[in-house]
């Protein structure tokens, strides 16, 4: 049974991530990559935040009937086949995951720019998903 109040729960903290990544924009590049608690902040803020959007994806897969990819970018692109996303928009928002892995399992050097230059992306695409998974449990 599709959890709503669950779904909501975990809009509202990636909302109030949201909040936090957006207080990044008033430091520079240089400034968040030489304070530990700053950058460490910004990568945490990250792994949450895009872990959030993941549980729900999986629990709208699950309760939709369709199996549950192991893969976490499938997710995303999966909510556009259901017609919860659209689907240029799930694939565009599908990318994030690639970020998270770089910051949670550090493959490599994690490159500060991508990550600093993730602000603005995920202040554009993280507010339209949760409007549009919103919208959907509405229904």
């Amino acid at each position: 049974m599709l959890d709503k109040n669950l779904i909501s729960e975990d809009i509202k903290k990636i909302q109030d991530l949201l909040k936090i990544v957006e207080s990044f924009k008033e430091h520079t590049l240089e400034e968040i990559v030489n304070n530990f608690h700053l950058y460490g902040s910004l990568r945490y803020a990250f792994i949450e935040l895009i872990g959030r959007a993941i549980d729900i994806n999986q629990h709208l897969i699950k309760e939709g009937g369709a199996d549950v990819p192991n893969d976490y970018t499938e997710t995303f692109k999966i909510l556009g086949k259901m017609d919860i996303l659209e689907q240029e928009f799930a694939d565009e928002i599908s990318k994030s995951v690639g970020m998270r892995n770089i910051v949670v399992h550090e493959y490599g050097e994690v490159d500060e720019r991508l990550l600093y230059n993730s602000i603005d992306i995920a202040l554009d695409q993280y507010p339209k998903y949760c409007q549009k998974i919103l919208d959907f449990i509405k229904q």
